[in-house]
């Protein structure tokens, strides 16, 4: 008998399988989630997008400088970019936007921008996916997960 362990949650795919290992399990779970990079300097609102992002399903992959972002996006396809929008907006953010909106690979991620203003954010109204200004709270960001 077949079983499609796609129907089932992880603990029965435990039971089903007795032989998978740890490292193996670790990998599965991991690697069947969204992935989010999240470019925050501040240690606290890093920790609160973190905590939103992962109650939501996604590992979260936090970079300090949008130079580092730049990199990863090369090597990683995120579902979910989070950049805090520094002032003045430094060309790296740009470069961020337009990668996730012109490079194939990028098609489906999806960019929020946090911005301390609606005037610092309005470049980017029509090419950010989301746009939250600032004091961004849990009620907030759980509204763009939705």
């Amino acid at each position: 008998m077949t079983v499609d362990d796609s129907q089932f949650p992880i603990s029965i795919l435990v039971l089903i399988h007795d032989k998978i290992s740890p490292t193996n399990l670790v990998k599965y779970i991991y690697m069947n989630k969204p992935l989010s990079i999240l470019i925050e300097e501040d240690n606290e609102l890093a920790e609160l997008c973190c905590r939103v992002l992962t109650v939501n399903g996604f590992n979260i992959e936090r970079v300090l400088t949008r130079e580092e972002a730049l990199t990863r996006l090369e090597l990683e396809t995120p579902d979910m970019v989070v950049i805090d929008l520094g002032h003045p907006i430094d060309k790296a953010v740009k470069d961020i936007v337009y990668r996730i909106r012109h490079d194939e690979r990028l098609a489906k991620t999806k960019s929020v921008i946090l911005a301390d203003n609606k005037d610092i954010a309005a470049p980017f109204r029509k090419t950010a996916d989301k746009i939250l200004i600032k004091p961004v709270t849990e009620k907030k960001l759980q509204k763009i997960m939705g």
